[in-house]
C-alpha cells in the first residue's frame, strides 16, 4: 500500500470495530447490517493486498538490483576485449575501431555489441589469448550476455506483476469508501442527541493526514 491506501486501510478497519462494538445502536437498520458485511468482507483483502505489494516492491527491487549486477558483468568483459585490442589494433588493418565500447546506450543495444564482440573475437582467439586472456573470455562474456538477459526478463516479469498488484486495490478501496459515505449519515441520525458517539464516530471515520 502507498500511503494514503494505508490510511483509508486504518480508518476502514476502526469504523468497523465501532459499528461491531455499537452494533445493538444500529440493530434494526438493514443498510448498516449491509456496511458491515462489506467490510468485513473487503478489509481482510486490502490487508492481504498490501502484504503482497510489499513482496512484489521487495521482489522487483531485487531484480533490479541483480539486472545491474549482470549489466555490469557484460560491461566489464567487453571493456577486457576493447582495452586489449588497442595495443593489438596496429596488426590489422583498418581495425582501429572494432571492439569500441558503446556509452549511454539501452540494454538491448549493449547486449546487440556484446554478441558482435564475441562473433568478433572468435576468428582473432589465439591472439588474444597470447596476451593472456583466458582461454574461455569468450564464452564466459556469453555466459554473461545470457545472464544479462535471463534477469531483463525477470525484471520485467517483477516489474507487470507489481503494477497488477497496485491495480488490484481500486476495487476493494472503492467498496469500503462508498460503504463509509452511506453509513456516515446514519450513525449521525441515529446519534444526534449523543455528543460523545458522534465525536467517536467524526474520530474513527476520520482519515488521518500523512
Amino acid at each position: 500500500m502507498n500511503d494514503r491506501e494505508r490510511r483509508l486501510y486504518e480508518m476502514f478497519l476502526r469504523v468497523l470495530a465501532f459499528l461491531q462494538a455499537n452494533a445493538p445502536d444500529f440493530a434494526n437498520i438493514p443498510a448498516v447490517a449491509a456496511v458491515v458485511a462489506v467490510l468485513l468482507a473487503e478489509t481482510p483483502v486490502l490487508g492481504n493486498l498490501g502484504e503482497a505489494k510489499v513482496t512484489d516492491t521487495t521482489t522487483a527491487k531485487d531484480k533490479t538490483i541483480f539486472r545491474g549486477d549482470n549489466r555490469d558483468a557484460v560491461r566489464d568483459a567487453m571493456e577486457d576485449i576493447s582495452d586489449m585490442w588497442k595495443p593489438m589494433a596496429k596488426n590489422y588493418e583498418n581495425a582501429s575501431n572494432k571492439f569500441r565500447m558503446p556509452r549511454g546506450v539501452s540494454d538491448q543495444v549493449l547486449i546487440d555489441t556484446a554478441r558482435s564482440f564475441a562473433a568478433e573475437a572468435t576468428p582473432l582467439k589465439a591472439d588474444f589469448v597470447g596476451r593472456g586472456m583466458p582461454d574461455t573470455f569468450i564464452e564466459d562474456l556469453e555466459t554473461k550476455i545470457d545472464a544479462f538477459e535471463a534477469s531483463i526478463r525477470e525484471s520485467s516479469t517483477a516489474r507487470i506483476e507489481r503494477v497488477g498488484t497496485n491495480a488490484s486495490f481500486k476495487p476493494s478501496l472503492d467498496a469500503c469508501r462508498e460503504a463509509v459515505a452511506d453509513v456516515d449519515p446514519i450513525v449521525k441520525m441515529v446519534y444526534r442527541t449523543n455528543a460523545q458517539k458522534r465525536a467517536e464516530w467524526l474520530v474513527v471515520s476520520h482519515v488521518e493526514r500523512r
